[in-house]
């Protein structure tokens, strides 16, 4: 993996991720398999969460069709996926959580 050492650099390897949905979705998806693969996990019983460039990647994941059975976002960025106004049956369970009172957000 990537261990940039500044703020700068932080951002520009975000924004490489943010700026190809389908780049981060395949990441997100083979640390998926991964963890199905575990001896001890159920594998039919997966969810996810990510808070701010996780909650992105959680967002991207769900309008990307993910077979995971829950997904929450906080804070996640959806301005850039590409598929954003596709429709297309929804998860049985999803939240996205942003504050909208947050300047930050």
């Amino acid at each position: 993996g990537e261990s940039p050492a500044t703020s700068e650099e932080r951002g520009q390897l975000l924004n490489s991720w943010r700026s190809d949905p389908e780049r981060y979705v395949q990441r997100i998806r083979t640390a998926i398999e991964a963890l199905r693969a575990l001896p001890y996990v159920d594998a039919s019983a997966i969810g996810m969460t990510g808070y701010c460039f996780g909650g992105s990647g959680v967002v991207f994941d769900v309008f990307s069709n993910s077979d995971i059975q829950v997904d929450v976002s906080f804070h996640g960025g959806i301005s850039v996926h590409p598929n954003i106004t596709t429709v297309f049956p929804a998860k049985p369970y999803l939240t996205f959580q942003s504050g909208g009172a947050d300047e930050s957000a």
